[in-house]
């Protein structure tokens, strides 16, 4: 009898002390169905996706890195598939592979950053499941595009901040979030200046100077080298000119056409702008096509041209700018739920994302006094404001960025109301059983 009190009792500490890796039992169908998926889905390639092959085929055969391609996107996603050529040779079905296992590494690192906002099974499980399920993130694993590399190394960098702000403030751990997050920010160039927003949670947590500025100093490092490789051999210090030639899509209505600057480009773009019927949405790509076919002006040459075109238009007119943008926030909360549409395992949950969510981050800033939901709250906020502030249209890889992240609010607003309707539930019957 003794010896069966003392079987229960190790069995019992034994589960209590591994209780916490129960909800990542979750990954075995998790991964099982991405492999499935990954099986019966042919890599996609469009013509975005022809953008960084080229200059990683060019990295592969020629071990050169030159390519005009290589001004308009950044180089750690060309490097992966460059990586990818060299031990698979040009194949697209083993690229889509890796993803996938980035897709798993994505489902891992949301469950644990789910822990760092609430420390509750039920939740971190559920939060694994809505990332790992969601129509959209599998789609882009499938396709040859930046977007889930970017979503891997962005997560990555969340939970190096939240252990940050926790108390782990160590000069390895700041310096290894600097560097992750550099490494994203030249996989989406949009994220270079997200380093604002953990620095200032890195303050307050009481991180010295010393360790703050080797974070800051190892991300932008690495952001101000490429801005600097592009000044040598393109004649711009820019990461991408491409977010101020997208940004003409919401500025071409305040371009002075009547300047004697760029009057070449304007030209071209007023007579394009013209066919369309003053529809300026696809306009600048084809500006940037009709001056290299047409008038034999280099690649490079023309984006350059077309990106000071959209930062002197800025420059004119940008309270104008910011009112026209609000157009791009409604556009954006739309694409959000867009995905949903299609028939899929939680295509409820998908289409109910934007609402589900704006409740969880309204429940964990009532009921939660702690820095990482304000953090990954400001994290949503920027990467919004990022998007909106260039990109145009219901596009859904425009909200993409904050997909992961609105799915850990979206959990939490489920588990904390099944727990609340249950509580309620509870207390009604006992009253009642009281009562009788």
């Amino acid at each position: 009898m003794e010896k069966m009190e003392n079987k229960k009792n190790s069995i019992w500490i034994y589960l209590k002390r591994y209780s916490k890796l129960f909800p990542f039992l979750i990954l075995i169908p998790l991964v099982l169905f991405k492999f499935g998926f990954w099986l019966k889905t042919e890599p996609i390639v469009n013509e975005r996706s022809l953008s960084y092959i080229q200059p990683a085929v060019e990295l592969y055969q020629n071990g050169t890195y030159s390519n005009p391609e290589t001004f308009r996107r950044t180089p750690v996603y060309p490097l992966m598939l460059a990586g990818s050529f060299k031990v698979f040779g040009l194949k697209f079905k083993p690229i889509t592979f890796i993803q996938s296992l980035l897709g798993a590494g994505l489902v891992i690192i949301s469950m644990l950053i789910a822990g760092y906002l609430w420390d509750n099974s039920v939740f971190v499980t559920l939060s694994g499941i809505l990332v790992g399920t969601h129509q959209r993130i599998n789609f882009y694993e499938a396709a040859i595009q930046s977007e889930t590399l970017f979503l891997f190394l962005a997560a990555v960098t969340f939970l190096i901040s939240l252990k940050i702000i926790k108390g782990d403030v160590s000069k390895k751990t700041i310096l290894f979030c600097g560097v992750i997050g550099g490494a994203a920010s030249l996989c989406r160039p949009e994220f270079s200046l997200f380093l604002i927003v953990p620095t200032v949670f890195f303050i307050k947590a009481k991180a010295s100077w010393e360790k703050i500025s080797w974070f800051i100093g190892s991300w932008s490092g690495l952001v101000i080298l490429w801005m600097a490789r592009n000044l040598l051999i393109f004649g711009c210090f820019s990461l991408t000119p491409m977010g101020a030639i997208t940004s003409l899509q919401t500025s071409g209505p305040f371009i002075d056409f009547k300047s004697s600057s760029y009057k070449e480009v304007k030209s071209v773009y007023k007579e394009i702008l013209d066919d369309h019927k003053g529809n300026h949405k696809t306009v600048v790509n084809r500006t940037i096509e009709k001056l290299v076919k047409e008038q034999g002006m280099d690649f490079a040459q023309a984006t350059k041209l077309m990106a000071g075109l959209g930062g002197e238009t800025f420059r004119q007119h940008p309270f104008k700018y910011l009112w026209a943008s609000r157009k791009n926030f409604s556009d954006f909360a739309v694409s959000i739920n867009n995905a949903g549409k299609q028939a899929g395992y939680f295509s409820f949950h998908e289409q109910t994302l934007l609402f589900s969510s704006i409740i969880g981050i309204i429940l964990i800033l009532m009921f939660s006094r702690g820095p990482q939901a304000r953090f990954l709250s400001a994290s949503i906020i920027y990467l919004v404001f990022a998007n909106c502030l260039v990109e145009i249209g219901y596009d859904e890889r425009r909200s993409l960025e904050i997909i992961p992240l609105l799915s850990l609010f979206s959990a939490y607003a489920y588990v904390f109301g099944f727990y609340k309707i249950s509580d309620m539930l509870k207390s009604k019957l006992t009253k009642q059983s009281d009562l009788s």
